[in-house]
C-alpha cells in the first residue's frame, strides 16, 4: 500500500473520522471540569481522550485566534490521518488472521 492508497477515503475512514470529530467537539466545547473531590477514573479517561484527540487545538487555542483556527485545521488533518491509520492497522490484522 502506497501513501496515496493510505489516504484514499473510503466509508470506514470517513465514519471513524466523523466519530473522532464529534467526540473532539464534545470534549472541547463540553464542560468536563469537575471539582477535585468528584474526580474519579472516568475523569482521567476523558482528560486523556481530550489531549489525545485535540492536542493541535490545545497547543494553539490560547495564543491567538488565527493560530486557534490553524490548530483546528491541523486537528482535522490529524484526525483523518488517525482514522486512516486505524483502518490500515485493522486491514493488516485481518489479512494476517485470514492466512
Amino acid at each position: 500500500m502506497n501513501f496515496k492508497q493510505f489516504l484514499n477515503p473510503d466509508w470506514r475512514k470517513i465514519v471513524i473520522f466523523i466519530i473522532f470529530l464529534l467526540l473532539t467537539f464534545i470534549l472541547v466545547f463540553g464542560s468536563f471540569a469537575l471539582p477535585p473531590s468528584k474526580r474519579g477514573e472516568e475523569y482521567y479517561i476523558v482528560l486523556f481522550l481530550y489531549y489525545f484527540l485535540a492536542f493541535p487545538i490545545e497547543l494553539t487555542a490560547y495564543s491567538d485566534p488565527v493560530l486557534g483556527l490553524l490548530g483546528f485545521i491541523i486537528n482535522i488533518f490529524y484526525l483523518y490521518l488517525l482514522s486512516c491509520f486505524i483502518v490500515w492497522i485493522y486491514d493488516k490484522f485481518r489479512k494476517v488472521n485470514k492466512k
